[in-house]
């Protein structure tokens, strides 16, 4: 997926390319609460608050120029709805493609064994 670039009260943002071992548990956790898996399909709840989705920005999300720090008083709470939903579906799609990828590896490897 080629870098796209969202914009929170003018900050140019990125999704983060690589996941500390730390986002990657608070996630587990955001979207454990978050969705909900029946018999058929994976159901959004929306059980989240706004401090949440807040908090999923911060850990998905990086400015594009790491070396300027945020203004002060940012907030991620200013991000426009349609941002939002941006956001969530490359997060997704991001992080999908590259679970595909890791299962094409580790099958390479196997058969290379």
């Amino acid at each position: 997926m080629d870098n796209k670039f969202y914009y929170i009260d003018k900050v140019k943002f990125q999704i983060k390319e690589d996941l500390t071992l730390d986002e990657s548990e608070y996630l587990e956790k955001f979207f454990s609460k978050s969705f909900s898996e029946n018999q058929k399909n994976l159901i959004m709840l929306g059980n989240f608050t706004a401090t949440d989705v807040k908090k999923f920005f911060e850990t998905v999300l990086e400015p594009t120029d790491n070396n300027t720090p945020l203004p002060d008083g940012f907030n991620f709470g200013n991000i426009k709805e349609s941002v939002q939903m941006d956001v969530f579906k490359d997060f997704f799609l991001k992080r999908v493609g590259r679970a595909i990828d890791l299962q094409r590896s580790f099958a390479a490897s196997i058969e290379q064994q």
